[in-house]
């Protein structure tokens, strides 16, 4: 089943074009959202799914970041778009968005328990740090800093990978892994995949890294992707051991929501 843009218009809301693209799409993937044919002080306001859409100018149109959440199940959704450019009802556009199918690799393992199971302090740590992400994810700011493409995170041949992977670990489903896995050696310079700003900093213990780790956090604001972003430079154990670089990234401004989380 292929990915498609169904568009519907009413009377009022003629000269108006909105695209997706790219057109086919699935769980995991982001669609740009491009709106031809209104001025340049109109007003826009819309929706994937009843997610909100952002919007931003984007050369001589206006356009918006629409990202299908990984665990999206296959469908078609409803998007609406509302133009505020005069007295007067704002015009209305709505449509449908098909969702076509993907499979993720699954990792069936058999481990021992105490390689499983979080001790306390391991626990109260993490949930610790997601608190401080819901806070992050959840803050919108208006100003968009991010410019043209984004970047990897090191200067490795080949693309990450790991994104959308699920282990079932003694039986046990485990949530989906919601990033990209890059490989490096201790030391690799590291860069922020585009312009962003630093949110919050801390040093603790990591899930990537032990015994410790700076983890430096910066988000790209939503105001153009609708999208969070949390950075962490993670220093490596002592020893021949790599060190990995987290990267967490959570957009959503389509049917849900992407969480990635990278580490290198």
């Amino acid at each position: 089943m292929l990915g498609l843009v169904l568009a519907l218009a009413q009377p009022a809301a003629a000269g108006i074009r909105v695209t997706f693209s790219p057109t086919t799409v699935r769980p995991g993937d982001v669609s740009l959202v491009i709106v031809q044919g209104v001025d340049d002080g109109a007003t826009l306001e819309g929706s994937v799914a009843g997610h909100p859409l952002v919007f931003f100018p984007y050369a001589r149109v206006t356009a918006a970041l629409a990202a299908v959440d990984f665990e999206t199940r296959p469908g078609r959704y409803t998007w609406k778009i509302a133009v505020q450019d005069g007295p007067g009802e704002p015009r209305a556009l709505s449509g449908r968005l098909v969702v076509s199918p993907r499979r993720f690799p699954v990792e069936r393992l058999t481990l021992p328990p105490a390689m499983v199971d979080l001790d306390v302090e391991t626990t109260r740590r993490a949930d610790a740090e997601q608190a401080q992400l819901r806070t992050v994810f959840g803050t919108v700011t208006r100003e968009r800093l991010w410019r043209g493409r984004f970047t990897p995170p090191i200067a490795a041949a080949g693309a990450g990978h790991g994104f959308g992977a699920r282990r079932v670990i003694n039986g046990r489903p485990r949530s989906a892994h919601a990033g990209l896995d890059y490989a490096a050696e201790r030391g690799t310079p590291v860069v922020a995949t585009n312009a962003g700003r630093v949110s919050s900093s801390s040093t603790t213990d990591s899930a990537c890294t032990r015994p410790t780790s700076t983890s430096i956090r910066s988000r790209s604001p939503r105001r153009s992707s609708s999208s969070g972003a949390s950075r962490s430079a993670r220093s490596g154990p002592r020893g021949g051991r790599p060190a990995r670089t987290c990267t967490s990234r959570r957009g959503s401004a389509g049917p849900g929501s992407i969480r990635r989380r990278s580490c290198a």
